[in-house]
């Protein structure tokens, strides 16, 4: 009798659970019927802020977009429309890599309108780059956006393209160049970010000199740069003695040489005085 019981409850378990799937997959199907409904109404319209709202709206359920949508509204309108909804356009691309990888021609794309367009835009990019990191490689172009983004002042797009490095293994020599360079911020936040990718790259004091005398790159860094690399990479006044000594030996130029030796002897004075 038990036995009985099991198989029947049982039986009613699997057919809850092909009830549930069925009207899943009817849910979802019907919201791929109603996104396409909508794209064929939308495809005649020249309203940019009545695109704009599809757009948004299909971010929602970016697992139902279909490519050929994009390749549409990539295609197909003027000028000065395109200028209006692109920033929504990256927006949805950044949404579809949660489901799937997408073609390298959509990550051209993201690197052509770039270098086209204002700082929110690229701000946006920058955080659709973040979301496709994860889910799959990306071509130079992307890292030397990555890169150039690091110079940039207006601190969001800092942001966003230090969150996206961070997912990177093995950064470029440009990145952390530019990492290097720009740390004459007083901002936390890119602070510790920053601090968190080369920490875990450059490993040694032997390695951070060799990374400032490849091209020169102590000619690029500033007092304020320095003396936040320093304090990044030296903890105490033993550890930092080694790195003097290579800069000491260094056949950099002399007014370099004299002011970063400067600037370690004013940094091993108030580590001693923190002792």
């Amino acid at each position: 009798m038990i036995y009985n019981f099991i198989k029947t409850l049982l039986r009613l378990f699997l057919n809850f659970k092909e009830v549930f799937i069925l009207l899943y997959l009817n849910r979802y199907s019907k919201i791929e019927m109603d996104i396409l409904k909508s794209f064929n109404k939308i495809k005649k319209s020249q309203d940019s802020e009545i695109i704009n709202d599809f757009l948004i709206k299909v971010a929602e359920y970016p697992s139902e977009v279909r490519f050929e949508m994009i390749d549409y509204f990539i295609e197909n309108f003027e000028k000065e429309i395109f200028d209006k909804i692109k920033i929504n356009l990256a927006f949805l691309i950044g949404e579809i890599t949660s489901f799937q990888k997408i073609p390298e021609k959509y990550l051209t794309f993201l690197v052509e309108i770039y270098y086209q367009s204002d700082r929110w835009v690229r701000n946006e990019i920058l955080k659709s780059i973040n979301k496709i990191i994860k889910n799959q490689q990306v071509n130079k172009n992307i890292i030397e956006i990555l890169s150039i983004s690091l110079k940039e002042e207006y601190l969001p797009i800092k942001k966003n393209a230090l969150d996206a490095i961070i997912k990177i293994k093995n950064p470029e020599f440009n990145i952390i160049k530019n990492l290097l360079i720009s740390l004459d911020i007083r901002d936390s936040e890119v602070l510790d970010k920053s601090k968190k990718i080369l920490r875990s790259q450059i490993k040694n004091e032997k390695q951070l000199f060799e990374i400032l005398d490849n091209e020169e790159l102590f000619k690029s860094i500033n007092k304020k740069a320095f003396r936040t690399i320093l304090s990044f990479f030296f903890q105490s006044v033993i550890n930092i003695e080694q790195f003097r000594k290579r800069i000491e030996n260094s056949k950099w130029d002399y007014k370099y040489k004299q002011g970063f030796l400067k600037e370690i002897d004013t940094y091993q004075r108030i580590l001693l005085k923190n002792l």
